[in-house]
């Protein structure tokens, strides 16, 4: 027996997951707004975009583990063929820590101190931006060429 995995059937897959969820989403706006039902058993909040700790947090961090396990596949591939392979790492690194942070909510908690430190307010209420944008530009800046080097298709 053999499976058959394509790059095509893993997109028809995560399109069908994320449809799902966002109906569900859709869905419970309506309930929320024009039946002014906020609960609905428990599962307008178990669906809800714009909420922690729920379904589609659930998806999206298991997601980002699968594309850091894929990363890591890929670093070991490059250090077997004895090409450069630690960039991959690092990125199967970072994507593993947004899994992390995804189900953790740490950006949400470095928000407050964040923001008391900084004094920030008004665009930049959400302060944690302030130290993912700066980890941003350290990222783009280490690995502008990396990304100049892919081929194209990639």
């Amino acid at each position: 027996m053999t499976i058959d995995i394509t790059p095509e059937k893993i997109l028809r897959l995560f399109v069908f997951v994320i449809s799902f969820l966002l109906m569900a989403n859709v869905m419970g706006i309506i309930s929320r707004i024009y039946f002014e039902h906020d609960h609905v058993y428990g599962l307008v909040s178990l669906f809800d975009f714009n909420a922690e700790k729920n379904i589609p947090t659930l998806y999206s961090s298991i997601a980002l583990v699968f594309a850091s396990i894929l990363l890591l596949f890929i670093s070991i591939i490059h250090r077997n063929k004895h090409e450069p392979y630690f960039l991959w790492g690092v990125l199967s690194f970072i994507f593993l820590f947004l899994s992390i942070d995804e189900i953790s909510s740490i950006h949400e908690n470095l928000g407050t101190p964040t923001r008391d430190f900084f004094g920030a307010s008004g665009l930049l209420y959400y302060a944690w931006v302030i130290p993912y944008g700066v980890f941003l530009v350290v990222f783009l800046i280490s690995y502008f060429k990396f990304l100049l080097v892919l081929p194209k298709k990639l």
